[in-house]
């Protein structure tokens, strides 16, 4: 009986969690939506002869992560949005494990759209700016430590609270799995 007081009290957190997740994404994808968007309408409209080819190619690359990271809001919004919860107990279970397990192909997105985001903050290899050129070691340095320091923590933070907050879960997830596949 103490299982199923587990798998109900799991299957409330689990579509709690998943519709958060669902607004959550959602608004993200508005939000990268718009992004993508502002800096597309910038480039085109900005004329061409008081850009600089950094200039291009930075606006380029941020519109290039805002677009990743709109489809992949997007595409996790529909994943969420769409959870059938009338599949079996053991399915049902399998996919709340997939959906809420750290890692998986999104991350290959994810840092798709930090490293042309990093590009289009940084600029390493466009020193057009007057007297950048001759400082550019300290320059690409400077940027790339402060950003990818930035990113780091941001990365840390989220482990944690996926720790925090997921893996008991997960955890259950899994002895709810394994009791069912034994039985």
């Amino acid at each position: 009986m103490s299982t199923e007081i587990n798998i109900d009290n799991i299957i409330i957190e689990l579509k709690e969690k998943d519709s958060y997740y669902s607004i959550l994404y959602k608004r993200m994808s508005y939000i990268y939506g718009i992004f993508a968007i502002v800096f597309l309408f910038f480039l085109a409209l900005r004329p061409y002869s008081d850009i600089t080819l950094g200039e291009r190619i930075g606006g380029i690359c941020a519109f290039g992560a805002m677009t990743i990271f709109f489809f992949l809001f997007k595409h996790e919004h529909n994943k969420f949005s769409r959870l059938d919860y009338s599949l079996s107990i053991l399915e049902l279970l399998k996919n709340a494990r997939e959906r809420h397990r750290l890692g998986g192909t999104k991350w290959i997105y994810l840092t798709a759209a930090v490293l042309l985001m990093d590009i289009s903050v940084t600029k390493p290899f466009f020193p057009d700016i007057p007297g950048r050129s001759s400082q550019l070691f300290s320059f690409v340095f400077t940027d790339h430590i402060l950003y990818l320091s930035a990113i780091g923590i941001s990365f840390l933070i989220g482990i944690l609270v996926w720790v925090v907050k997921y893996k008991p879960l997960l955890k259950n997830i899994d002895s709810m799995i394994h009791d069912l596949t034994i039985n």
